[in-house]
């Protein structure tokens, strides 16, 4: 992108070398205006970019070892628990283990088909949970007894204590 406008540098009484007057002040004028033009197109750019259409989930209900869920008039069931039932574990993302934005962590009973979530745990303070919210975090990837979660923000450089829950 070109830079719209170049300093007068102005200068005070009794220097006339900068004079204000109608072509200085259109100058300023004309460089606002494409500014503040370019500044609504990128806000634009972001937005379209950026926010994507929201789902809505209008019910969730839970019978005989199913969760119900109904997102865009579409009812998903999905069997919790396979028997076993739900199992939760913490774990910390320690700031010093990341790699190329990648951190995996030992998950003791996670399989390649495992169902489950992360979050964060109950007990992280402020500080934790403000680094997790600018990394925003995902899993990336699992595989036996090991999950890999991914920063698409910047990297924690605090510990950030999780918690996964195996259904």
């Amino acid at each position: 992108m070109d830079k719209l406008y170049t300093r007068v540098n102005w200068h005070n009484l009794p220097n006339t070398t900068t004079p204000i007057n109608e072509t200085n002040l259109n100058n300023m004028d004309n460089a606002i205006d494409l500014i503040d033009s370019r500044v609504v197109a990128m806000d634009n750019d972001m937005k379209s970019n950026y926010v994507t259409k929201q789902e809505a989930v209008t019910d969730v209900t839970y019978s005989d070892g199913e969760l119900h869920v109904t997102k865009n008039g579409v009812t998903t069931d999905t069997e919790i628990g396979g028997g076993s039932g739900t199992i939760s574990v913490q774990a910390t993302l320690t700031s010093s283990a990341w790699s190329n934005k990648q951190q995996s962590v030992t998950i003791q009973g996670v399989t390649t088909t495992s169902n489950g979530f992360v979050g964060l745990d109950i007990n992280a303070t402020v500080t934790q949970r403000e680094a997790a919210r600018m990394a925003i975090l995902y899993i990336s990837s699992q595989s036996e007894n090991t999950i890999t979660i991914t920063a698409d923000g910047d990297v924690p450089s605090v510990d950030i204590p999780i918690t996964v829950t195996l259904v």
